[in-house]
């Protein structure tokens, strides 16, 4: 400063010598410094300007120092600290000239150079802290440095790790890790630390689905497949159950003959990759097979133990596609067969064709009355209506029939009326005297029997009328076929002391025995009575008395009754060929009659009728005579034969089907019994089945059960069932 000052007065001095300006000159113009600012922080690494306010100054000349502890850093206008400033002061001192060249004095500004600090706003993990798997902290902070961070992770104050991840064992399973991290700001200050907590979790598993595969039949492996995350497969349980037994572990099971057709529940578990067993997983398999169900020509329902009703049927309603929930069927026909099935959850539907072939009159439908419908014992179709008997006593009709016809004042039936109570038994379809099946039994609760007829009055002009008959007293009734043969046509009404009395819808005496006892309708009465045999269209009613002794009556029944012997112990009444006899307990017959007594030995001499079992007769006079151990007499219009062995008998129109004991079924025609069923009566086009395990009784067809596990359809009214074999024979499946 003092060199310029010296400057000066020498460059003044030279100018008055000269001649130059004199003391009339005008004065310079001087400035002077009046703020010093900075555009930004002092920050390390950064440039920062000073910046000054003055007046007619040039800026531009601004002379700069800055000094940190009395050490110039910079002379110019900016100043970029380094990490040596870091929480120092900073002197400014700028000098400016003014337009005029004159220099102001010397102003000077101070600031610090500050340290940028950090902190750790969060902490959170890249993935769950599972076994065996690398789990990365992640942090996020402003002005730090990541790669410098300090990492502590902790399990039981115990350190695990000091990087950014940690990778658990099992020591650490289901623990929890602390971790704690520290980082640096950019200009190298530690933040505080900060910690994070979380669970190190066992990975658990379970067994999500099982998969089947084999025929599941008898004498063949079925295999249980399974999925399942994070397990060791090799330590999958299986139990395989039906009902409460256990029959088999691992993961196979070989059903047999007795138990191939019932519904599984497999229990399996396994260990996670954590060693961690799982919750027992229940999964339950049924194979579909036929349970029940009836045949009439067309008209096929086959109730499958997996709920579906199967119903081929060209007539009425069918069920809707897909429901497979059905535990019950019950089977009625009027014209066309007609179905009433029950659901899972206790509701009705009826499929198929029911009355509704016919027009008239109604009270109700089904729609109206299908809430009331409970625990149906029997359901059937006659004139009168549909209905149904409930196991709590109640008869619920539909459909009913108002409108008379003629003599048939349907409407006074029991039957006709929409709701009866209190009902023990219901004896419906029978008989009546001009062969139309009208008559029907109602017996409550209370003894009191019902039955509505329409008997043939001889009074009259032979017209059958309408006759309501009530009794009292009654304790259970019987169908019993008496003077017709096509079916039931009289009542067998026992009272509390078990004495039976016969009703029938002629009105004449049951009996009619001629004095001398020589001809008669029947033998013996009907009192203490401990059951009564009457084969359907027998036109015979055998009662066997508690006492041993029997009674017999039946208005086809002409014989000399001094022929029997009234002493032996009757056990069954049997047709063969076209006669009734009666079957003793030691296996004799005895006839009804003396004068056909050589009959059956004569036709049939290579058979002894000695040690009887049973016979099913057949249409035409022809059927089939068992004995004892099994051997037989096969009676046909043509070719009679004695059989070796038989051990079941089962009919269908025109043929008998003979499962012998090497339980083979072969077929005879009834009026030859060299003639065999066509195969393509059976869903499996063979007409003999080789191992029968069980039939199935359809109404007028079977379904044949064979030790393979095989389901056979055998119906005579239609060919090409294969498509029905297809539908009865299914791989097992799981329940939903």
């Amino acid at each position: 400063m003092k060199l310029f000052k010296y400057i000066i007065l020498i460059t003044t001095f030279l100018l008055v010598a000269c001649g130059g300006s004199s003391s009339s000159d005008e004065p310079k113009l001087t400035t002077k410094i009046e703020k010093i600012s900075l555009n930004s922080e002092l920050i390390r690494g950064q440039s920062t300007s000073a910046i000054i306010e003055c007046v007619d100054c040039l800026k531009d000349k601004a002379i700069y120092r800055w000094e940190i502890d009395n050490v110039v850093v910079s002379q110019s206008s900016s100043f970029t600290p380094d990490f040596e400033h870091l929480d120092k002061a900073v002197v400014i001192t700028v000098q400016v000239p003014s337009i005029d060249q004159v220099m102001s004095d010397e102003v000077s500004y101070q600031a610090e150079v500050i340290s940028r600090k950090t902190k750790i706003e969060k902490i959170s993990l890249n993935s769950e802290l599972i076994r065996g798997q690398s789990t990365s902290a992640i942090i996020e902070c402003v002005d730090c440095l990541k790669d410098k961070a300090i990492y502590r992770w902790e399990v039981d104050n115990v350190i695990v790790s000091q990087s950014s991840s940690l990778t658990p064992d099992f020591e650490h399973l289901d623990k929890t890790v602390v971790i704690t991290v520290q980082v640096p700001s950019i200009d190298q200050v530690m933040s505080d630390e900060i910690s994070y907590q979380a669970e190190i979790i066992s990975r658990k598993t379970k067994v999500e689905s099982l998969e089947l595969t084999g025929k599941h039949t008898p004498n063949t492996t079925t295999l249980a497949d399974f999925t399942c995350d994070n397990c060791l497969s090799e330590t999958i349980s299986m139990q395989w159950f039906i009902g409460e037994k256990l029959v088999a572990t691992g993961a196979s099971f070989t059903p047999d003959l007795n138990n191939f057709d019932k519904p599984i529940t497999i229990k399996a578990k396994v260990t996670s990759i954590d060693n961690i067993v799982s919750e027992t997983t229940s999964f339950d398999f049924i194979k579909p097979t036929p349970i029940s169900g009836n045949i009439y020509l067309s008209d096929k329902y086959i109730l499958m133990s997996n709920g579906e009703l199967i119903f081929d049927s060209s007539h009425g309603i069918q069920p809707e596609d897909g429901k497979s929930d059905f535990v019950n069927a019950y089977y009625g026909k009027h014209v066309w067969g007609t179905v009433l099935a029950q659901d899972t959850k206790g509701k009705f539907f009826k499929y198929g064709d029911g009355r509704e072939f016919y027009s008239h009159e109604k009270e109700s439908s089904f729609e109206d009355i299908k809430e009331k419908i409970n625990n149906v014992k029997s359901y059937w179709l006659d004139f009168y209506g549909e209905h149904v008997l409930t196991s709590d006593g109640k008869v619920i009709t539909w459909d009913n029939t108002l409108d008379d016809s003629g003599n048939f004042e349907y409407s006074k039936a029991q039957l006709s009326q929409t709701e009866l109570n209190d009902v023990k038994q219901v004896l419906h379809s029978l008989y009546d005297c001009s062969s139309s099946a009208n008559t029907s039994a109602v017996l409550y609760n209370s003894g009191l029997l019902v039955i509505d007829g329409f008997w043939w009055d001889k009074k009259g002009s032979h017209q059958h009328s309408y006759k309501r008959v009530e009794k009292t007293g009654v304790s259970k009734i019987q169908a019993v076929s008496y003077a017709g043969g096509g079916g039931y046509d009289a009542v067998a009404i026992f009272d509390e002391q078990d004495n039976v009395e016969i009703w029938t819808c002629s009105n004449e005496p049951f009996l009619s025995t001629l004095e001398n006892g020589e001809y008669a309708t029947g033998f013996g009465d009907l009192q203490n009575v401990a059951r009564i045999i009457s084969p359907l269209g027998s036109k015979a009613i055998l009662a066997i008395k508690k006492d041993g002794s029997f009674s017999i009556r039946g208005s086809g029944l002409t014989y000399h009754v001094s022929s029997l012997n009234t002493e032996i112990k009757v056990k069954d009444l049997l047709k063969i060929s076209w006669m009734y006899v009666l079957l003793d307990v030691e296996g004799n017959i005895h006839y009804l009659d003396s004068y056909w007594s050589e009959y059956l030995p004569e036709q049939f001499p290579e058979f002894s009728f000695d040690n009887i079992a049973y016979s099913v007769p057949s249409d035409h006079s022809n059927g089939v005579v068992v004995k004892e151990d099994g051997s037989a007499l096969l009676i046909t219009q043509n070719n009679p034969q004695t059989l070796p062995s038989v051990k079941d008998v089962n009919l269908v129109d025109n043929f008998m089907l003979i499962t012998d004991k090497e339980d083979k079924l072969i077929t005879y025609y009834e009026r030859d019994s060299e003639r065999e069923l066509d195969a393509d009566y059976f869903s499996n086009g063979i007409n003999q089945i080789e191992g029968v395990s069980e039939v199935i009784n359809l109404g007028n067809g079977y379904i044949i059960k064979t030790k393979l596990g095989e389901f056979i359809l055998v119906q005579t009214g239609g060919r090409s069932l294969s498509h029905f074999h297809e539908k009865i024979n299914r791989p097992i499946e799981a329940v939903d």
